[in-house]
């Protein structure tokens, strides 16, 4: 898996643009990427882009993960909102179900089809900037 980080400090976002394939492993140490990105803040929200991304995490797995990164020793510490962009099909829902685990322990995760529908939801203007 590869990904590529970026903050946008006047917009408090961190975009996470990841693609190939992602097990269990591979995925928290991309989690564990991000709060070491120069400039995280957990003050931000963070907007992952797994469109491009190959999951392969069982649905044990996801559980697993969202138990891992929620409260009260969260693996991803923010305060803010987590929107995730994943395209349709089997994988969507294997990630609006790790979304909704999230959610029960804590964390405001939600999934969506595209970057706009997820610009809305944290209520920030991307302008085409996070989808190049």
């Amino acid at each position: 898996m590869n990904s590529r980080h970026r903050v946008f400090p006047g917009k408090e976002l961190i975009v996470v643009d990841a693609h190939g394939s992602a097990d269990l492993k591979a995925t928290r140490a991309l989690i564990g990427q991000i709060t070491t990105t120069p400039g995280y803040d957990k003050e931000f929200e963070i907007l992952l882009d797994l469109r491009e991304l190959t999951c392969e995490i069982s649905t044990v797995g996801m559980y697993e993960l969202a138990t891992w990164m929620a409260p009260p020793h969260p693996a991803l510490p923010t305060r803010r909102k987590i929107a995730i962009v994943k395209s349709d099909g089997a994988e969507f829902n294997e990630t609006q179900f790790f979304a909704l685990c999230a959610r029960n322990r804590g964390l405001r995760t939600r999934v969506f089809r595209t970057i706009e529908e997820a610009g809305e939801w944290l209520d920030v203007s991307l302008n085409g900037e996070v989808d190049d």
